[in-house]
């Protein structure tokens, strides 16, 4: 079974003048029935 992610993602919001900084990251995979597992941080 491949171990990569299906997918993955990176989102950043900058906004200076509002003194806004955030990160996000989401990572889609597949466990082991098959199910479609999403996982952000």
């Amino acid at each position: 079974m491949d171990k990569r992610p299906l997918a993955s993602v990176n989102l950043i919001a900058v906004a200076p003048a509002r003194d806004i900084h955030h990160r996000w990251s989401l990572v889609v995979n597949r466990d082991l029935f098959g199910t479609i597992l999403v996982e952000t941080s």
